[in-house]
């Protein structure tokens, strides 16, 4: 019996192809569809005619700097499978934003929320490199981040010295390895 495919899996299929480089031909065996239909759902969304407006929708994810935001995938199966988790039933119940049909969120980010969004982007990687093993996958990409220009953005706009950051980071990692290493 083929697979009963919502209009949620046809964003998220679009969204992993387009935001996360998914293969064409992967996400047709995923979805168990024709390619041509893959691509049809892909062009759709990167032309902005994939989301669907619906009986749900609400008056307010249309205004201007309403930015609509994917949702993670296990949230939308969660939800597909009727079977949320206790923080998927915080967002899938109590959340107004939240539209199950299409498998993503309208938000409206005030300039608080990006800077604390930005602010606990730059903690949370340094957090992470000073509590993670240094070979997990999370330990490697707040490092690479650490490595990045938007890094180096956010400490210019914060009036940190990013090389002075840098090079204490580095610092940190190479006496933490060091450490490892005697152990």
């Amino acid at each position: 019996m083929a697979q009963r495919i919502t209009q949620a899996d046809k964003v998220q299929c679009a969204i992993r192809h387009s935001l996360m480089g998914t293969s064409v031909r992967a996400l047709k065996r995923r979805y168990g569809v024709p390619e041509s239909t893959v691509k049809t759902w892909i062009r759709k969304f990167q032309s902005g005619n994939l989301v669907k407006r619906h009986a749900h929708w609400q008056p307010s994810w249309d205004h201007k700097d309403v930015i609509q935001h994917p949702l993670d995938p296990d949230i939308v199966n969660a939800i597909n499978r009727g079977e949320p988790s206790y923080e998927d039933s915080i967002i899938s119940l109590f959340d107004p934003d939240l539209d199950a049909i299409n498998g993503i969120g309208h938000i409206k980010w005030s300039d608080s929320d990006i800077d604390k969004l930005i602010r606990s982007m730059f903690d949370r990687a340094l957090e992470v490199i000073r509590d993670y093993g240094i070979h997990t996958d999370e330990f490697k990409d707040e490092l690479k981040f650490v490595d990045s220009q938007f890094f180096f953005m956010i400490c210019k706009a914060y009036g940190y010295d990013c090389d002075e950051v840098r090079k204490g980071v580095y610092r940190f990692v190479a006496e933490r390895c060091a450490r490892e290493e005697d152990q």
